[in-house]
């Protein structure tokens, strides 16, 4: 993929100050992850994604997901069905998971009277799919405004709302065990501005592929996908999609659920043509391509399929940029990635795949980050 264009803040467009930043974010992740929840906290974030795209036109509303939430750019008049869509997001992990999420949004032209600005830009990976990518300082302020301001009012609403719009979220892919060494997520904040972010970008980007094309990190290969006849996630999906308290409900969901997964496993196996992936075997040589294991969401998120010695090369590489001060950065380390994917019904190539490390990857290491940023 064209990730230069990542360090081009010219590549990306100068967001208009009528539109705005939503987040979404589930409260308490680290908690959640640590009691073994981050499949599900991986599941409620990537929802997030898979009801906008369900809903608004390809390119309409761009996102990028940070594995415990997710971060769009909204026009001014898309920004009342934007948040209609998440509140409901919103419920359904309330109510089925046990999952607060927090909603909010911040307009473009507060961000820029603060002297802030958000850009965005978009990498071509597939026939039918790209990657958004966020430059700028106001992607970091939105966040922290949305935080500031939240009230926690919605998790003291006990009313039924209809489902979100989610059809083909799912998480039955096993997780990727690394191939090289070690999986490790890494949250990089930029400490310096935005054209001197460039040459910082630029940097990163030519040590990692110092030694080889940058896709040699990716996370995500065609030849590691592993299916088990029963989705290690299939009790949680049914959970979340389910469309109201009932056990009635409930128990169909289940059903549902179990028969899908099975289902899955088979035309995996045999590589049979079906409405949702197409040809799997054609689905599968595409997966790779449409990930988002490289990311910008103001910081750069990075999950890698590192060796040893790469890893510790590119640590002691951030580690001296660190103490420059051009930079901050959190990292984790783990065996595998895990995908959260997102199938559109409008074309079997168009189907998106949303990565994290294994351990709440991108959450520990923005958590570590935060600590790091605290004592200094």
């Amino acid at each position: 993929m064209q990730f230069e264009l990542i360090a081009n803040s010219d590549s990306c467009r100068l967001v208009p100050k009528s539109s705005h930043v939503v987040v979404a974010d589930v409260r308490g992740s680290t908690q959640l992850i640590a009691a073994g929840k981050q499949r599900d906290v991986n599941l409620v974030g990537a929802a997030c994604i898979a009801a906008i795209r369900n809903i608004f036109p390809k390119g309409r509303v761009p996102y990028v997901f940070g594995g415990d939430g997710a971060t769009f750019l909204v026009e001014q008049e898309d920004l009342a069905s934007c948040l209609d869509a998440l509140s409901r997001v919103q419920c359904m992990a309330r109510r089925n998971l046990k999952i607060s999420l927090r909603v909010g949004s911040v307009q473009i032209l507060e961000l820029q009277q603060a002297s802030t600005e958000v850009r965005c830009g978009e990498i071509q990976t597939g026939t039918h799919e790209v990657l958004y990518y966020f430059r700028g300082d106001g992607i970091a302020l939105a966040d922290r405004l949305v935080k500031q301001r939240d009230n926690r009012a919605d998790e003291h609403d006990n009313s039924e709302r209809p489902a979100a719009p989610i059809e083909g979220l799912s998480c039955r892919l096993l997780p990727f065990h690394s191939q090289r060494g070690k999986v490790v997520s890494f949250v990089i904040e930029p400490n310096v501005e935005l054209q001197q972010q460039d040459k910082l970008f630029e940097a990163i980007l030519a040590k990692l592929a110092n030694r080889g094309d940058i896709e040699r990190f990716c996370p995500v290969q065609a030849n590691n996908v592993r299916h088990k006849w029963l989705a290690p996630l299939w009790f949680s999906e049914a959970l979340f999609n389910r469309t109201d308290s009932k056990f009635s409900t409930m128990i169909r969901f289940l059903f549902e659920s179990l028969i899908v997964s099975f289902l899955t496993k088979w035309v995996f196996v045999f590589d049979k043509v079906n409405r949702m992936t197409g040809l799997p075997s054609r689905y599968i040589k595409e997966l790779p391509n449409q990930t988002d294991w490289f990311k910008a969401n103001g910081s750069l998120y990075l999950i890698l399929d590192m060796t040893n010695e790469e890893h510790d090369g590119f640590e002691i590489f951030l580690q001296q940029l660190e103490k420059e001060g051009q930079l901050q950065f959190g990292s984790h380390v783990s065996n595998a990635a895990v995908l959260t994917c997102h199938l559109h019904s409008s074309s079997e190539h168009s189907h998106f795949h949303f990565v994290d490390g294994d351990e709440g990857g991108l959450t520990t290491a923005a958590t570590r980050l935060k600590t790091k940023k605290q004592f200094n």
